[in-house]
């Protein structure tokens, strides 16, 4: 390997590599001087995939080092569909890495189980499909009392309906 030497000023250098979105380079970050034909290799981060040509070379073109490449997009992972509830509907339609998805249920149902999903760098996304079950109606009991408003004995009183709350 021959390094091309420059008039008077030295040696023809490359800058640090280009950055790239959602990738780190092999070269230490450091390191301010890359002398020509010094190569380094991008890798995605986790959650993104590679597309493209990952590879970047320092090159001396019309006397001046430079780098030629990454030609490299990392593209967020999919995770599909998230699925869908019976007697609900999911607000959100992009199923890529970071994206989040929300549940919610039609009136007269309440979600069971968090109402919401992440799309994960795994491709898989976050915890369980909610439900959504029915509302239904709360009663409070209350124990009879006798004529003086005096709570009477729990083993022999009566329970009667103080209140009722349907929900929907």
């Amino acid at each position: 390997m021959s390094i091309p030497w420059i008039g008077m000023t030295g040696y023809a250098m490359c800058v640090p590599p280009p950055q790239v979105p959602y990738a780190r380079h092999s070269a230490p970050l450091d390191k301010d001087d890359f002398p020509t034909d010094s190569m380094v290799q991008y890798t995605c981060f986790p959650g993104y995939n590679t597309k493209g040509f990952p590879r970047a070379m320092c090159l001396l073109y019309n006397g001046t080092a430079q780098w030629f490449g990454p030609d490299l997009h990392c593209l967020p992972r999919s995770c599909g569909p998230p699925g869908e509830i019976k007697h609900g509907v999911r607000e959100g339609d992009t199923f890529t890495f970071t994206s989040r998805v929300t549940y919610n249920c039609s009136e007269g149902f309440e979600v069971v189980g968090r109402p919401y999903r992440y799309c994960q760098s795994n491709g898989q996304w976050s915890g369980q499909l909610p439900e959504c079950r029915p509302r239904g109606v709360t009663v409070k009991w209350k124990l009879e009392s006798d004529e003086h408003g005096r709570t009477a004995n729990p083993r022999t009183s009566r329970l009667r309906p103080e209140s009722f709350n349907i929900l929907y």
